[in-house]
């Protein structure tokens, strides 16, 4: 008989404290690995959501402004000293240490042109970077071409024109491509068109009024970006995933603290079980010592016990433990949005909440498996050492 074989007949012997014994690491496992899945699930959400907010950066031309006040009244006051943000300007933010964190890069020419009755706020954009940064923008007709415009909704509605039509600007009528469906947004009253027509309406040549950035990490980005163009002032747009962001990174830190407690109370468990265990199995190590077992056979019986107990412990709590975010997502997801504000902006940016999907997370499961194995081995030491360490002699007054 191998010392497996020892080892495992040991187990079946004793099912009640072997399930006992699973059971604590199936806990334990379990619902570190549920706490830790979540967290993973919530910076996943949270990288989406970022990514359909649209513009986190905006870079402006940076000007002096001058606060007017007469008589303690205040008035509007006056920019000056006003500059212009190059048509380089897009090629040098690209230029950061980690150009991977950029997604998208939308530069914007906005100025007046003059209608038939009235004026209008012209925006000539890049509309390929600009639908693919603000998904939630939706097309009536489709995008113009070298001399189409495409109107806000409201604008639309009001002057009763859409796809098809014609527009005057600027002394010339210009054929709209396209209606943007209703955003709730300063979009709802411009017309749009590419850049080149912008610019030949408005005469802003050569030069862009702001742009507008998507980035992974908006303020690490931003510092960079900032030293690049030291003519324009950036500035990160965080206020909108601030209380995600804060939530995410409590819960996360919460997850780490109960994983650490557990870990601890579920090794205090297994040293008191396998301390009895060894206890009561003090006539068996003399019989095996009596017929020439060595401490380290006695050594490896109780580690061969112990993993097994533990590995099963440990796949059983890691298949418990990606399964509980998807039970609980909605809990889940009113966490990660933190406050109702964040939620109603996140539902106006990207549409309704997503349920957290199942994930493997193999990463986490691995090193979920090797700390319940490594729990195991700190918890039999001690019992370990009184196994090894037992007198044959004394042992053998129980035969």
């Amino acid at each position: 008989m191998k010392l497996k074989d020892i080892a495992v007949n040991n187990l079946r012997r004793r099912i009640g404290r072997t399930i006992f014994l699973c059971i604590t690491f199936l806990v334990v496992v379990g619902t570190t690995v549920a706490l830790n899945a979540v967290s993973l699930g919530m910076r996943q959400e949270l990288a989406k959501k970022l990514d359909s907010y649209g513009a986190n950066i905006v870079v402006n031309a940076k000007s002096e402004h001058l606060t007017l006040s007469y008589g303690g009244l205040s008035v509007s006051g006056v920019s000056y000293n006003v500059q212009k943000l190059s048509s380089s300007v897009p090629d040098r933010l690209k230029k950061i240490s980690n150009p991977a964190d950029i997604n998208y890069i939308a530069p914007l020419v906005i100025g007046s042109v003059t209608g038939n009755k009235q004026k209008y706020l012209l925006a000539g954009i890049d509309f390929a970077a600009e639908m693919k940064m603000k998904g939630w923008w939706k097309l009536l007709g489709s995008r113009p071409g070298p001399n189409e415009v495409v109107l806000g909704s409201s604008l639309a509605m009001r002057d009763k024109i859409g796809p098809g039509d014609e527009i005057h600007l600027n002394g010339k009528d210009y054929r709209i491509s396209g209606v943007l469906n209703q955003t709730g947004g300063t979009e709802d009253k411009l017309v749009f068109s590419n850049i080149d027509l912008a610019r030949q309406l408005t005469g802003l040549k050569d030069s862009y009024t702001m742009i507008e950035v998507n980035a992974k990490n908006p303020e690490t980005v931003a510092a960079e970006m900032a030293k690049l163009v030291p003519e324009a002032q950036v500035t990160p747009v965080t206020q909108l995933v601030q209380g995600a962001v804060q939530s995410a990174s409590t819960f996360t830190r919460f997850a780490f603290s109960v994983t650490v407690l557990l870990a601890l109370v579920g090794a205090l468990v297994v040293i008191v079980t396998l301390a009895g265990n060894v206890t009561d199995r003090t006539r068996e190590f003399g019989i095996l010592r009596a017929i020439g077992f060595r401490q380290r056979h006695i050594l490896t019986i109780l580690l061969t016990e112990i993993l097994a107990v533990s590995i099963v412990g440990g796949i059983g709590g890691y298949l418990l433990g990606i399964s509980a975010p998807v039970a609980f997502s909605p809990l889940i997801q009113n966490a990660s949005l933190g406050q109702q504000g964040i939620a109603q902006t996140a539902q106006a940016a990207a549409g309704a909440s997503q349920p957290i999907t199942f994930a493997w997370y193999p990463a986490l499961g691995i090193i979920s498996i090797l700390a319940a194995c490594l729990i195991g081995i700190v918890a039999i030491a001690y019992p370990a050492y009184r196994a090894i360490k037992l007198d044959p002699s004394e042992a053998l007054r129980y035969i």
